[in-house]
């Protein structure tokens, strides 16, 4: 139902905002003049992007399984 739409669609969001902020902190180790770890911040990030972004792969293999025959889950967009 639509509850499941919506969670579908924030399980697609959280690997890609874990991406955007890990670029945006290599970008901010090249520039920043604050003293800020922003390569650590970045690193974390990134491997939480691959985390989530596996994880939510594998939750898309589960529910396909699950579906019956002509049915389709929502796109992922990290994919």
């Amino acid at each position: 139902g639509a509850a499941e739409l919506l969670l579908a669609k924030v399980r697609d969001a959280v690997p890609l905002s874990h991406l955007t902020w890990g670029l945006w902190g290599l970008i901010q180790h090249r520039l920043s003049d604050v003293d800020f770890d922003y390569r650590a911040y970045a690193q974390q990030r990134i491997q939480q992007y691959h985390a989530t972004k596996m994880q939510a792969l594998q939750e898309v293999q589960d529910q396909e399984g699950e579906l019956e025959d002509g049915e389709h889950s929502p796109p992922l967009l990290c994919a």
